[in-house]
């Protein structure tokens, strides 16, 4: 673990970080699955951090303004406990990207496909396969998890979506998108494959 602790943070003092965690970590990503728990593996998580901003960068405003929608909703109807955004986001981009990266979309239309999402959670698993594929793989089998899953695109051994497995948390996310669904707002939007209205 020492070895690769060492290397990590010569990458990151040395400003070599760039987002190719595919080959560039992958012996790293390696090393983290062989530790016995998800506290030893944080060590690592910390020092990929700005992976996970350079991913988001990349990220268009238009998805981004969509993001703090989703996020404003989070923070309207769930509890304090749920208010986490990464997994939210990471939610929006999947969405955003297999609706094929529209360059416009109808926000109307982006949040009912999230809020569907949401209603389903124990349906949901999703990684970067052009990142990471066979380490995803593994990394779900080894560690054991259960959907909801969506992996860091920055770490596949961190599930972004751990916190929703916790006590009822699914049950009231699911309630809480199904209820907002139902709102006028939304009631009557028809999600298209590209979400342009």
């Amino acid at each position: 673990m020492k070895v690769y602790m060492c290397l990590v943070l010569l990458m990151v003092v040395g400003g070599a970080l760039s987002f190719a965690p595919r080959d560039a970590h992958a012996d790293m990503f390696r090393a983290m699955l062989q530790l016995p728990n998800g506290y030893d593996r944080e060590f690592y998580s910390a020092s990929l951090a700005e992976h996970q901003l350079q991913f988001m960068e990349r990220i268009p405003g238009h998805v981004k303004a969509l993001i703090r929608l989703v996020k404003y909703w989070a923070n309207e109807c769930l509890p304090d406990t749920l208010h986490k955004s990464y997994p939210l986001e990471l939610i929006t981009v999947y969405r955003w990207e297999n609706a094929g990266k529209p360059q416009s979309i109808s926000k109307a239309q982006g949040l009912k496909d999230v809020l569907q999402v949401l209603t389903n959670l124990r349906g949901l698993r999703h990684y970067w396969a052009y990142l990471y594929y066979a380490l995803a793989n593994q990394a779900i089998t080894q560690l054991g998890y259960i959907n909801p899953i969506v992996l860091d695109p920055a770490n596949p051994t961190n599930n972004a979506c751990w916190v929703y497995q916790k006590g009822n948390n699914i049950i009231m996310i699911e309630e809480a998108a199904r209820a907002t669904l139902k709102f006028n707002l939304l009631k009557d939007v028809v999600v298209s494959a590209n979400w342009k209205g």
